[in-house]
């Protein structure tokens, strides 16, 4: 009877557990307008470049916390400036859209 316990309380609380996006979610979009994107290979941070700007965009999903995504820029100093910070919800597909209908608006006004 334990055995069932354990089971109905695993099969219970997989409900609480949310999925998020991740680095390769993101690395599957390749690509808005010019901008391209890549995973650093250190970091494990989602940059996205653009090849005639000085600017590149983080924005990677779960970075400190499950389901958020900081979005910050660096100027060709190297120095941060943060954008905004953006939850994700829904489905990995709704999430996936979420993320890439913010970082295109971010990108399109730099």
């Amino acid at each position: 009877a334990s055995c069932l316990v354990g089971s109905e309380m695993c099969i219970r609380d997989s409900f609480k557990t949310m999925n998020y996006i991740n680095n390769e979610n993101v690395k599957s979009i390749l690509s808005i307008g010019d901008w391209g994107v890549s995973e650093c290979s250190m970091s494990g941070t989602i940059e996205w470049n653009h090849p005639s700007k000085n600017t590149t965009i983080l924005a990677t999903p779960n970075w400190e916390e499950d389901g958020l995504v900081p979005i910050d820029m660096t100027n060709e100093n190297g120095e941060y400036e943060k954008i905004t910070d953006v939850v994700l919800s829904g489905s990995l597909s709704q999430q996936l859209n979420q993320y890439e209908t913010i970082v295109e608006s971010v990108l399109v006004n730099l």
